[in-house]
């Protein structure tokens, strides 16, 4: 029972107080990116509450993402690696970071 419950509190705290000691996370700004993920959360209904963006390029190249949550609290964190144009295709933007129209 103890290690369930220290368990539980260690998720809770780790994303806002521990990880945060380690690296920077940031809101992920206002950018067609932000926007076409918002749009892909909201066409499946994951109810994404936060979106940041971690500096990560100073450890590694590889590109990452990942979220964490319970229930309607989930937040979804980016490397900044993944910041660049290689990930627009994929999310059905054009070079410009604009929306393509598909025929």
């Amino acid at each position: 029972c103890f290690t369930i419950a220290f368990t539980m509190a260690i998720f809770f705290v780790y994303m806002d107080f521990i990880a945060t000691l380690f690296d920077k996370y940031t809101p992920v700004p206002e950018s067609p990116l932000r926007t076409a993920i918002e749009d892909l959360a909201k066409s499946i209904n994951f109810p994404l509450t936060k979106l940041y963006v971690v500096d990560s390029s100073k450890r590694s190249t590889h590109s990452n993402a990942f979220f964490y949550g319970f229930f309607k609290n989930k937040r979804n964190v980016l490397f900044d690696t993944l910041q660049d144009d290689t990930c627009n295709p994929k999310l059905g933007l054009d070079e410009d970071g604009n929306k393509r129209q598909i025929p």
